[in-house]
C-alpha cells in the first residue's frame, strides 16, 4: 500500500476514534475518585473486621506530595516533553507509523505519558494499529479535559510497577520499603522506568536490567538539566537496597471464613464483581464473640466423637428478625470450604416430620390429640411392598412427634398424600427450593435440603405462620459512606394458620420436654426436632425459641482420593440427633441467650404436656372440631404414583431413643436391613441439661 494512502487512512480512522473518545471522558472523574479509596471491607455486627480485600496493591496520592525528583524521574524516563504536548507527540508517532508500514510489524515507543495513562484507563494490550490511535485520540480528550498536574496524577496512582504493586507509592513500598519523600534520586529513577516491562525487569526478577534501565533514566535527567552531573554521578555508583520480596495477599480473611465467602457471594450477585476491588464497607449480621464461640464447640464436638466417625459438624443460629449472628459451615475450613449450610444438599431424617405433620394440621386431616396407629405399617407402593417397622398399638400424634416414630409418620403422609405435601407446602409454605418429587418416604427425611432452607421451613412455626427468610447482611456503603444496598428481612406473611404452626409449636415443645430432644430442655422457652439418617451419615437437631432459631449438622466426612471428591459414610449407631448435634445446638443456643437475652415474645407455651386434653377414644380430640379447617372439596388430589424403586431417594431413617429402625421398600441392589437393636427407652440420664460437663464421645 502507498504510504500516502496509509497516512490517509489513518487520518480518516483517527478523527473517527476523536469522537468515540469524547464520550469516555465523563468517567475519568469516577476513576479519579476511585484511586482514593481504601480496601473492600466485611465488617461484624460488633464492629470487627472480617474480610479485607484490595484487587491491586495501591496507595493512593495526591500530585502536591509527590517529591519533585520523582516527578523529574517519571517524565525523563517516559515523556520528557510531557509539558509541551497536547497529549500526542506527533513527529514520534509518525516516525513510528512509518517504521510499521514499511517494516509490516508493530514498533513500540512514541507514546507520551498520557496515551500511556489512556490505554491503562480505556484500551487493552493489544498491538496493533487501530490500538494506537485509540491511544492518541483518548490522550488528546484527556488533555482537553485534565489539567497536567491531574494527569500526572492519574498516572502515577495507575501504572503498573511490577511485583504486584500499581501506583509509584505502593511500588516505593514493594521495593524500598520506603514513603516518597525518603526515595533518593537513584531508586526514583529505578522505579520510574519500571513501567515499561513491570513484570521481567523489575529489580526482583533481573536487578541487573533494573540499574541498566535506572542508568539511562539518569543520563536523560543529567541531559536535561534535571540532576546536575555530581548527582548523576554519585545516584548512578549507587548500590540497591531492596526489601526482601515478600508474595503481597490481596485479600485476607481475618474471621467466619465461611460466613466471609457466603457474604462475598452474595455482594457479587447484587452488586457485582467490582465490589472485592476496594472502596465498599460491608456491613453484616453476625456477632464475631458468638461466631468464634460457635467455631470451637463446633471443633470440640468433632474431636471428642472423632471415635464414633464424626469428622465435621456445621450449624446457623439467626435471630427473630432473621439476621444470621454466627454461621459454621464445616469443622476446618482449611481442609474444605465447601458450606454445608449454604451449599449442602443433606438428608434431613426425622427433623422433617413436622413439616408433613404440620400439613395435616392445615389441612383438617389431623390434631395433635388425635389417636394414631403406631404398628408396623405395610403397604405396597410403586408395585413394591414397603414395610415400616412399629411398635404396636395406638398413640397420639404429638406422642408420635415427640418420641419421632416413624410409622405414624408414615400413615399421616398417606393421609396428606405426597403431591399435596409437594404442590402446597414444600416450597410455597416452607420454602424448600429442592423438594421436587412426590414419594411417601419424604416424610421420614428421603428428601435433600439445603441446612439454611430447612432453618427457614422452621421459622413459619417460630412465627405462627410467617415465614422468615436468614440473611447474613445489613448494607453495603462506598468509601464516602454512601448508601449502595439496604437488607432487610424478607417475610412471607400467613402461609400457615397460627392454630396449625401454634399445635407443632406445643408438639416440638413436648420433643424438648419429654421426647427425643430432651438434652436442649436447659435451654429456655426451646422446641425442636431430633433427625438421623439412613446408616447414621446424617444426625440434627433443628429448633428455635421465642428469639432465635438454629440448625446443627454432624457427619463422617471423608474425601475419596478416587473419585477426588468429598463422600459422606456412616458413623456410629450411637450418632444420633438427639445425642451429638443437639449439644451443639444447646451450647451456642445457651451462649446466645446469655448474651442477648431471652424475652418472651407470646406465653402460650406451655410444658408440652397434653395428657390431661387427650381422650383417644374420641376421634377428634376434645374441643377441636369446631377449629379445625375442612379439606378443599371442589378439587381432589391426582393419585401418587411413586418413582421406580430405584430411582427413590433413600429413605431417611431416624433413629433416636424410643423409636425401632423402620424398614424402607425393598429396592434392587440394596443390602439387607439393619437388625440393629432398639434403642432404649426414654431420655439418656447421663446427659446433663446445661453445657458443662458433657461427657466425651466414646473411642
Amino acid at each position: 500500500m502507498p504510504l500516502a494512502i496509509a497516512v490517509m487512512l489513518v487520518g480518516l480512522a483517527f478523527s473517527f476514534e476523536l469522537n468515540k473518545a469524547a464520550e469516555k471522558i465523563p468517567k475519568l472523574a469516577t476513576i479519579m475518585e476511585s484511586l482514593k479509596s481504601g480496601p473492600t471491607r466485611i465488617m461484624s455486627a460488633d464492629g470487627k473486621v472480617l474480610y479485607e480485600s484490595l484487587a491491586e496493591y495501591r496507595i493512593p496520592i495526591e500530585i502536591d506530595d509527590v517529591p519533585q525528583t520523582v516527578i523529574k524521574a517519571t517524565l525523563a524516563a517516559e515523556d520528557k516533553r510531557f509539558y509541551t504536548h497536547d497529549g500526542v507527540d506527533y513527529w514520534a508517532v509518525a516516525r513510528q507509523l512509518v517504521t510499521n508500514v514499511r517494516e509490516k510489524r508493530m514498533a513500540g515507543g512514541a507514546s507520551t505519558l498520557t496515551m500511556q495513562l489512556a490505554k491503562r484507563i480505556y484500551t487493552n494490550s493489544e498491538q496493533t494499529i487501530n490500538r494506537k490511535i485509540q491511544d492518541a485520540a483518548l490522550a488528546i480528550e484527556i488533555e482537553r479535559s485534565l489539567t497536567k498536574k491531574q494527569i500526572l496524577e492519574l498516572y502515577l496512582n495507575q501504572v503498573f510497577y511490577g511485583s504486584g504493586a500499581y501506583g509509584i507509592a505502593a511500588a516505593a513500598k514493594t521495593y524500598f520499603d520506603k514513603d516518597l519523600d525518603e526515595l533518593t534520586i537513584a531508586e526514583a529513577a529505578l522505579l520510574a522506568r519500571c513501567v515499561r516491562r513491570p513484570s521481567d525487569e523489575n529489580p526482583f526478577y533481573d536487578l541487573k536490567a533494573a540499574v541498566a534501565n535506572r542508568n539511562d533514566v539518569l543520563q536523560i535527567m543529567k541531559d536535561e538539566g534535571m540532576i546536575t552531573g555530581a548527582e548523576y554521578a554519585q545516584a548512578k555508583s549507587e548500590e540497591v537496597h531492596l526489601k526482601k520480596a515478600e508474595e503481597r495477599t490481596r485479600s485476607t480473611i481475618k474471621a467466619a471464613p465461611y460466613f466471609v465467602s457466603y457474604v462475598l457471594d452474595q455482594v457479587r450477585k447484587d452488586i457485582g464483581p467490582e465490589v472485592t476491588d476496594g472502596g465498599y464497607t460491608i456491613e453484616t449480621t453476625i456477632n464475631l464473640s458468638l461466631q468464634e464461640y460457635a467455631e470451637d464447640r463446633a471443633k470440640n464436638l468433632v474431636a471428642n466423637y472423632r471415635g464414633s466417625g464424626v469428622r465435621t459438624a456445621a450449624m446457623m443460629i439467626m435471630n427473630r428478625q432473621g439476621e444470621i449472628l454466627a454461621m459454621v459451615g464445616g469443622a476446618d475450613y482449611q481442609r474444605n470450604q465447601f458450606n454445608v449450610i449454604t451449599q449442602g444438599l443433606r438428608q434431613p431424617g426425622s427433623s422433617f416430620k413436622p413439616l408433613v405433620y404440620s400439613a395435616c394440621f392445615e389441612q383438617g386431616l389431623l390434631s395433635p390429640y388425635d389417636p394414631i396407629r403406631a404398628d408396623t405399617f405395610r403397604e405396597n407402593v410403586g408395585g413394591e411392598n414397603w414395610e415400616v417397622e412399629g411398635r404396636g398399638g395406638v398413640t397420639t400424634v404429638h406422642s408420635a412427634i415427640a418420641f419421632s416414630m416413624n410409622a405414624p409418620a408414615v400413615r399421616a403422609m398417606m393421609m396428606l398424600r405426597p403431591s399435596v405435601f409437594v404442590r402446597g407446602y414444600a416450597r410455597p409454605v416452607f420454602g424448600l427450593s429442592t423438594v421436587t418429587q412426590a414419594f411417601p418416604s419424604m416424610v421420614l427425611g428421603g428428601v435433600e435440603v439445603h441446612p439454611i432452607e430447612l432453618a427457614e421451613a422452621y421459622t413459619v412455626f417460630q412465627h405462627r405462620g410467617d415465614r422468615v427468610k436468614p440473611f447474613g447482611i445489613s448494607r453495603v456503603l462506598t468509601s464516602d459512606g454512601k448508601l449502595v444496598r439496604k437488607y432487610e428481612a424478607v417475610i412471607t406473611r400467613n402461609v400457615m394458620s397460627t392454630g396449625s404452626t401454634e399445635d407443632i409449636d406445643r408438639c416440638l415443645r413436648e420433643v424438648v420436654t419429654s421426647g427425643t430432644g430432651s438434652s436442649a430442655s436447659g435451654v429456655r422457652r426451646a422446641r425442636g426436632k431430633t433427625g438421623t439418617t439412613n446408616e447414621n451419615k446424617d444426625a440434627w437437631f433443628v429448633g428455635y425459641t421465642d428469639n432465635y432459631l438454629a440448625v446443627a449438622w454432624v457427619a463422617n466426612e471423608q474425601y475419596d482420593e478416587e473419585r477426588k471428591r468429598w463422600t459422606y459414610t456412616p458413623m456410629s449407631s450411637w450418632v444420633m440427633g438427639g445425642k451429638v448435634p443437639i449439644r451443639l445446638w444447646r451450647e451456642v443456643m445457651l451462649r446466645a441467650q446469655s448474651k442477648f437475652g431471652e424475652p418472651t415474645v407470646k406465653d402460650t407455651l406451655d410444658d408440652g404436656d397434653f395428657s390431661a386434653k387427650i381422650d383417644i377414644n374420641d376421634e377428634d380430640g376434645p374441643g377441636l372440631k369446631e377449629r379445625r379447617p375442612t379439606r378443599p372439596t371442589d378439587e381432589t388430589p391426582e393419585e401418587d404414583t411413586p418413582a421406580a424403586p430405584e430411582e427413590n431417594p433413600v429413605p431417611s431413617v431416624d433413629r433416636d431413643p424410643n423409636e425401632q429402625p423402620a424398614t424402607e421398600p425393598p429396592k434392587r441392589n440394596d443390602p439387607p436391613p439393619r437388625n440393629d437393636p432398639p434403642p432404649s427407652n426414654g431420655p439418656d440420664p447421663s446427659l446433663p441439661d446445661g453445657p458443662e460437663g458433657l461427657p466425651e464421645g466414646p473411642g
